[in-house]
């Protein structure tokens, strides 16, 4: 998976989930299984996740 792939899929997981009042990391981890991605590919995308969500909050 590029990181170009993985920033886009971050991004798309933050956009859908903004809303939702609900710990960030459980929603995540459902919409990965959701998705079908393996357990290396979901650390990947949350690492992304969490850099994302604190350059926002910067």
């Amino acid at each position: 998976m590029t990181r170009e792939y993985t920033t886009y899929l971050a991004e798309k997981f933050l956009r859908e989930y903004r809303l939702f009042p609900v710990e960030k990391r459980l929603a995540f981890d459902a919409w990965a299984d959701r998705q079908g991605f393996d357990p290396d590919v979901k650390r990947r995308l949350w690492r992304e996740v969490k850099s994302i969500s604190r350059r926002k909050a910067a």
